[in-house]
């Protein structure tokens, strides 16, 4: 039930979205800015950028949707994911998340961080935390450092 009120709520943003555009609501300027000039594209797909945070609860409910929905585009849709640093706490999170991506582990990684911080109701507030679930992945204790310590 969780699930389908969740849903429901991600449907109405949509549709408000879409009203909003139909009624002439938004206004370049005051609501949003053009990239101009264009970002130049080498395919026909569209590329979706998506911030999250690990310790959002709204971002991992919204996980799964998001992922059905661009599977649902048959390759139509790039995800690009960001991990969003509005905080100095959230600095780590993004760190981490570059690490994996750059060690290549981040699909197993990242449900890993989020399950072990939503459902397990783990803190990850270091870097120590991290060393057990990348030794998990085959990643040694100092290729984890060394990756980790050159991402700014």
């Amino acid at each position: 039930m969780k699930n389908i009120s969740f849903r429901t709520r991600i449907l109405f943003i949509f549709l408000l979205a879409a009203f909003s555009f139909q009624c002439g609501g938004l206004e370049e300027g005051r609501d949003f800015l053009s990239v101009v000039p264009p970002v130049p594209k080498e395919s026909d797909r569209s590329t979706l950028i998506y911030f999250f945070s690990y310790d959002c609860k709204h971002c991992y409910e919204f996980e799964p949707v998001i992922k059905e929905w661009v599977q649902s585009k048959g390759g139509k849709v790039e995800l690009i994911m960001i991990p969003a640093q509005i905080s100095r706490s959230k600095i780590l999170y993004a760190k981490v998340f570059f690490t994996a991506q750059a060690l290549g582990v981040i699909n197993k990684f990242h449900a890993d961080i989020y399950d072990r911080i939503h459902k397990r109701n783990e803190r990850m507030y270091n870097k120590e935390n991290y060393i057990g679930l990348f030794k998990s992945y085959g990643i040694n204790k100092e290729d984890f450092f060394k990756r980790f310590s050159f991402i700014i």
